[in-house]
């Protein structure tokens, strides 16, 4: 462990505004994390720890950071300094509305590549100061707490599809089975056996191959009331419960409907015995699951270049986290937001498979990943 944020000795104010305190509730390790309070007003806080750390070895860096609601709340960054005047440094910075922060706790495993440089400074150098940053209006906090260095954990690349498409089993099934690679299908009961989507037999012979059949309404839950996010949760469930889709739990696995949920949906999420949920909230997704109806998953779209989709996997190597790819519909020429090309598809496969077989990464489904944590 790097800092344990377990006492404010050793830590000082250097902006013109706010607060730093103790925080004995919101903790992962030991007694206390240190809650950063902008000014009245709003603005910046910064705070200040003098250190000598040679961080040479240190190919990542992970944190963590507990924030109680992101209304008001701008963005947190930190910096690593060898010099006292921050002439130069590392730097790595987070606006929340980049749409990577959820409520609650949040983790981040930052590679080097991560890290913005200004100056001359080095990873071979001394580090004399480190800063932590948040900017907000007033009311607004956010709550640090253990950051480690040399930690390291083994990607997990989840491939997934939504809404029972044809293609997810005559483009994406077909193919990936050549290169033994099996995937996860976030299933709407009304999609199966109906035009556009797969048939029942299909999706039996993806489930016989190790696919996960999980869940996927098709309505956005929050456009209902309570009884009624629980009546369409057991309906789409009760498809993948009578045709036996229920090995490892996989149909307590749910991905919301164009990514809408609030605190019923989470609540109709707990009380369905549902185990994890699917935002549409594009980043990485740590192994370290504090909120599991708020996992993040990438999406693939026309727009995304097999060069982007690549890096989305590297990152995710880099960071030794999880990438969920999440795919929809697969075409030979994509027209649509939620269509990506065949072409592209094959060829993220194949780089896919490679990285399996050198070791860098494992293929899992959503089951397997969340039963392996």
């Amino acid at each position: 462990m790097f800092e344990g944020f377990e006492s404010l000795t050793g830590w000082a104010r250097t902006s013109a505004g706010g607060s730093a305190e103790l925080d004995a509730v919101n903790v992962k390790n030991g007694t206390n994390s240190i809650k950063l309070i902008p000014p009245a007003g709003g603005g910046d806080c910064f705070y200040d720890k003098t250190i000598s750390a040679n961080l040479s070895d240190a190919s990542r860096i992970t944190f963590w950071l507990y924030i109680p609601t992101l209304t008001g709340l701008n963005h947190i960054a930190f910096y690593l300094s060898s010099v006292t005047n921050y002439s130069k440094f590392f730097s790595v910075w987070y606006d929340i509305a980049g749409g990577r922060f959820h409520k609650g706790w949040n983790v981040f495993s930052i590679p080097r590549s991560e890290w913005g440089v200004t100056g001359s400074e080095a990873w071979t150098n001394t580090f004399q100061r480190f800063r932590v940053r948040m900017n907000g209006t007033g009311g607004t906090s956010v709550s640090f707490d253990s950051v480690y260095t040399k930690s390291w954990n083994r990607a997990k690349c989840i491939i997934t599809f939504d809404d029972s498409m044809t293609t997810a089993y005559t483009e994406g099934y077909t193919y990936m089975a050549t290169k033994g690679l099996k995937g996860t299908m976030y299933n709407i009961r009304a999609a199966i056996d109906n035009t556009g989507g797969m048939t029942l037999a299909q999706a039996q012979t993806m489930y016989d191959a190790g696919w996960d059949m999980s869940l996927h309404g098709a309505t956005n839950l929050t456009t209902f009331t309570y009884a009624e996010m629980m009546a369409d949760i057991a309906y789409n469930k009760q498809f993948l419960l009578d045709n036996g889709f229920t090995r490892n739990n996989c149909h307590k696995h749910y991905a919301y409907p164009n990514g809408g949920y609030n605190d019923t949906v989470l609540q109709a999420m707990a009380d369905s015995g549902m185990t994890t949920a699917r935002t549409i909230i594009d980043t990485t997704q740590s192994h370290y699951v504090e909120e599991p109806y708020l996992l993040s998953r990438q999406g693939i779209f026309n727009t995304t270049t097999i060069a982007e989709a690549k890096a989305y996997v590297d990152l995710a190597i880099a960071r030794g986290e999880a990438i969920l790819l999440n795919f929809h519909q697969l075409v030979a020429s994509p027209t649509v937001d939620t269509q990506w090309s065949i072409t592209n598809f094959q060829a993220l496969m194949d780089y896919i498979k490679q990285k399996q077989d050198y070791g860098f990464l494992d293929v899992v489904t959503i089951s397997e990943w969340y039963n392996g944590l």
